[in-house]
């Protein structure tokens, strides 16, 4: 069930973006791509496990470097 809302949340975040123009500027998406990262870590912290903080910090390093990388290869 969570990958169904995950994904309609994800389609309705990207028809936002497309209406209000927001997608064209090229920081938006690594910006929401690294947001969404630092909210498993949130999760982590509320559910009280050093072991899931530690595991979702290091995927969301993992998920902010691939957003950095993204939009320098795609800014030149």
């Amino acid at each position: 069930m969570e990958y169904l809302i995950g994904t309609i949340l994800g389609a309705v975040l990207y028809a936002f973006a497309v209406v209000t123009r927001f997608d064209r500027d090229r920081v938006f998406y690594p910006t929401v791509l690294t947001t969404v990262a630092t909210y498993y870590i949130l999760f982590a912290a509320m559910g009280n496990s050093t072991t899931a903080l530690i595991i979702e910090s290091l995927v969301a390093v993992v998920f902010a470097t691939l957003a950095v990388a993204g939009f320098r290869k795609t800014c030149g």
